[in-house]
């Protein structure tokens, strides 16, 4: 269950979810996040705040799921997810050097600071993982569904990728 509450001046909670509660600065940095995905969303749309509370509040529910489930993620499983999201973010930056320049801290205190979310992120997809397994849909089925609903389906904002090549010339 989750309940709706009125920002509180302490600690400004707007949902909880079980045990589990959503702080206002949690809302407004997903809408940041989204905002770099798709800059026509705004910070302060009602729509916008609504959807991302909706998204967060199911993301905790997945987490509320996998506790009563007793689901548990093994600490060797979270720091390869951490490994792994590392280098990858290290090769989108270009290396772990900038990476750690960029964000004002060493890739361990990073790791650090990320494993309980990245614990609740990998608890969730155990959940989905559970919900969605032996669920079978053929790509005939797909497009029925979207023939039916397209009318209906959001429209996703154009995407580009952009990549620079450096050639030094010596």
């Amino acid at each position: 269950y989750f309940t709706f509450s009125p920002m509180s001046s302490l600690r400004k909670i707007v949902a909880i979810v079980g045990t589990e509660i959503i702080l206002l600065t949690d809302l407004d940095n997903e809408l940041k996040i989204m905002q770099q995905r798709d800059p026509t969303v705004s910070l302060t749309d009602p729509k916008a705040r609504e959807k991302v509370l909706d998204m967060l509040i199911n993301e905790k529910l997945l987490q509320v799921k996998a506790i009563e489930d007793s689901i548990v993620i093994s600490d060797d499983e979270i720091k390869q997810r951490l490994d792994y999201h590392f280098e990858m973010l290290a090769s989108q930056y270009g290396s772990k050097k900038r990476l750690e320049d960029m964000y004002g801290m060493s890739v361990d205190r990073m790791k650090k600071e990320f494993k309980e979310d990245m614990k609740k992120q990998l608890l969730s997809e155990r959940v989905r993982q559970s919900v969605t397994e032996g669920v079978k849909c053929s790509s005939v089925e797909v497009e029925e569904f979207y023939a039916k609903f397209k009318d209906s389906l959001p429209e996703l904002p154009k995407q580009y990728e952009l990549f620079h090549i450096v050639k030094y010339v010596k």
